[in-house]
């Protein structure tokens, strides 16, 4: 159980929090019962991040046709 805390936390340090997220599903009993919440609000961050970098992604290439267009006239 120590070993699966470690590399969780090893994850955490490193913002790996989907590798994280996948180790913790190996926990056990107690400790697996005491993590659910941490777990679910890295779900949560995870699939913020990933939506903000949709986000970010989508400006970018608006930025990119408006300077085009603006270019163009």
């Amino acid at each position: 159980m120590k070993a699966i805390l470690a590399r969780i936390k090893r994850y955490v340090q490193l913002g790996e929090l989907e590798q994280a997220i996948t180790e913790s599903k190996k926990l056990k009993g107690q400790v697996a019962f005491t993590a659910k919440d941490w777990e679910s609000q890295a779900r949560d961050r995870v699939a913020v991040e990933k939506t903000l970098k949709i986000i970010r992604m989508e400006c970018a290439l608006a930025n990119e046709t408006v300077t085009k267009a603006t270019a163009a006239q």
